[in-house]
């Protein structure tokens, strides 16, 4: 029967009972010879140069260490590496595979993982050797032709050991080769770590900060979480607490859209800012709100608590208002009350509850309060507006006072031609006084000068004495009187200051009475002075007597004249 001692457990295998040594030593295990006769002959191989390192019964030495990142056989990415040269200055195959013979003609241990498997970059340790890397020399390079290093007698290929990764031999020396090394982490823009110099394959990608992310064995999938760096700037933002980062795209390509966002309310700021939050001071809990998790010193001392701005671009804004009828408020502190009377409503005050009125300005006076303490009520009084001094009682509306005659505009009387008397009736009145024309003259006229009257001929009587009617033509001038002629048969002209001369023409002169009846009218003129003494006497065929005062009875005899009867030898007969 055959046997894989690297699977098996046994007294000669590679796991006695305690464990794959292999294994435990992160290497491989290689079984060359299956067969039952064949014990013993397992190798534990290094996993990355494929290298056998130790028989049975010996001790596992550590594999030789290298940084995949920068060996072709890691990260490194094929075709952007440098050039590969061995110590003697030859170039080395690009690639190349040992095969069995190769290792048979150089008394190479070959074998396990090392054993016809290719070295793609370079340089390579299949075969653990503690010189270090090795790599088959290109016959083909131009580099190499006529260089007698790059050719071994009796070869079919040239081998030798290599100079570090990234330098060139030169005369005198090792130089950097031009291009130096890349890889696909760097390549990506990433960073290349191995996590173990001694084990094969566990090299990683990583994203350069403030990207995150890692992939094994190739670039990773970055990822630009911008709340990383800010999410402090959004927790941090006052009040603590109240805003959160939101970064909407991850994409290393959409840096900058990160932006704050209000944990409550959902508000969010532009980009890359922070949010202006809803904040009601009395009711939120933070360093210089109001509010401490169960009441404010507003309440505590009876008074309201009004956040001015509640938003979180304004905090310690919040003020202590006092309650009605009490007044006064102050910023992020208690308030000082005052009761002002003449502006609180109370029973007490001047401004009464119902109808919210205050009784001064309503009788149109002014209100006055000298103690605003709080305790002190009732002591409010009504003030009459100037120029009345006039105050009243506590508690009541004034009666104001004013002697109008005594202000300025009352000058207009004294003033005024001829001078008046300013006379206010009501001083509890205002806008009543009034100028009086003085004795002799009439007229009155309030808040200003008067238009005075002076007729003349209530003083002058030498019209009357003439028996003339006294007229004055301007009663608001001097000297302007008089005497006219009044009887109807009298004429003559007006006398300034005098009688007139007045000529008698009988009481005949005007009058219609006699001559409406056809009859005349008679005046006898012995006396001029004889009043009623005209008569109305018959004319003409009429016969009758005279009538004083009216008209006469007239009658007509038409026998008189009538002479056709007579020369008839007749009698008339009216």
């Amino acid at each position: 029967c055959g046997i894989d001692e690297c699977a098996a457990t046994c007294p000669t295998c590679a796991d006695t009972g305690s464990g794959n040594v292999c294994a435990g030593a992160g290497q491989a295990c290689y079984e060359p010879d299956s067969a039952a006769a064949s014990r013993g002959d397992w190798w534990c191989v290094c996993p990355r140069t494929g290298g056998a390192l130790a028989r049975p019964a010996e001790a596992v030495p550590a594999c030789p260490e290298r940084d995949e990142c920068r060996d072709p056989s890691g990260a490194v990415t094929e075709g952007t590496h440098a050039k590969r040269y061995t110590k003697d200055g030859c170039v080395c195959q690009n690639a190349w595979r040992i095969s069995q013979d190769y290792c048979t003609s150089h008394n190479l241990q070959c074998g396990g993982a090392g054993y016809d498997s290719p070295c793609p970059h370079g340089c390579c340790n299949p075969d653990a050797d503690a010189a270090g890397e090795w790599c088959m020399v290109d016959a083909n390079d131009p580099y190499n032709a006529g260089k007698a290093a790059c050719a071994v007698a009796g070869m079919t290929e040239a081998w030798g050991y290599c100079v570090p990764l990234g330098v060139t031999p030169t005369d005198g020396g090792v130089a950097p080769a031009p291009g130096g090394e890349a890889n696909v982490c760097a390549d990506a823009g990433q960073r290349c770590t191995d996590a173990s110099s001694g084990m094969d394959g566990d090299w990683s990608c990583g994203c350069v900060p403030p990207e995150v992310g890692a992939a094994p064995a190739g670039p990773a999938a970055c990822v630009l979480d911008e709340c990383v760096a800010h999410n402090d700037t959004c927790a941090l933002a006052a009040p603590a607490g109240s805003q959160r980062c939101v970064d909407p795209d991850t994409a290393p390509a959409a840096a900058g859209d990160w932006y704050c966002e209000c944990v409550a309310g959902g508000e969010k700021a532009a980009q890359a800012a922070v949010a202006v939050c809803p904040v009601d001071e009395c009711a939120t809990r933070c360093g210089q709100c109001a509010f401490d998790g169960a009441t404010t010193p507003c309440a505590a001392v009876g008074q309201d608590c009004v956040d001015v701005a509640p938003t979180s671009s304004s905090l310690g804004d919040w003020q202590c208002k006092c309650r009605a009828p009490l007044s006064g408020s102050a910023t992020a502190a208690t308030a000082a009350c005052l009761l002002n009377e003449c502006v609180g409503a109370c029973d007490a005050c001047a401004v009464k509850v119902a109808g919210g009125k205050n009784v001064c300005t309503e009788a149109g006076q002014e209100c006055e309060d000298t103690d605003l303490a709080p305790g002190s009520r009732g002591d409010w009084k009504c003030v009459c507006k100037a120029p009345s001094t006039t105050s009243a009682v506590a508690g009541a509306v004034a009666v104001c006072e004013v002697d109008e005659c005594a202000q300025p505009a009352a000058r207009a009387c004294r003033e005024a031609v001829p001078p008046q008397a300013c006379v206010d009736g009501d001083r509890a009145r205002e806008g009543d006084w009034q100028c009086v024309c003085p004795n002799g003259t009439v007229g009155s006229a309030v808040g200003g000068a008067a238009v005075c009257e002076l007729d003349e001929c209530t003083t002058h009587r030498a019209c009357e004495a003439a028996g003339q009617a006294c007229v004055d033509v301007n009663l608001t001038a001097a000297d302007t009187w008089y005497c006219r002629c009044v009887l109807p048969e009298e004429h003559g002209d007006d006398v300034l200051m005098g009688a007139a001369q007045c000529n008698r023409t009988g009481e005949c002169v005007g009058n219609d009475v006699c001559a409406k009846a056809g009859q005349v009218c008679h005046d006898d003129k012995a006396d001029p002075l004889a009043m009623g003494n005209w008569e109305c006497r018959c004319v003409g065929n009429f016969t009758g007597a005279p009538q004083t005062g009216g008209a006469a009875t007239c009658e007509l005899d038409e026998c008189l004249a009538n002479t056709k009867c007579e020369a008839a030898g007749q009698a008339c007969v009216d």
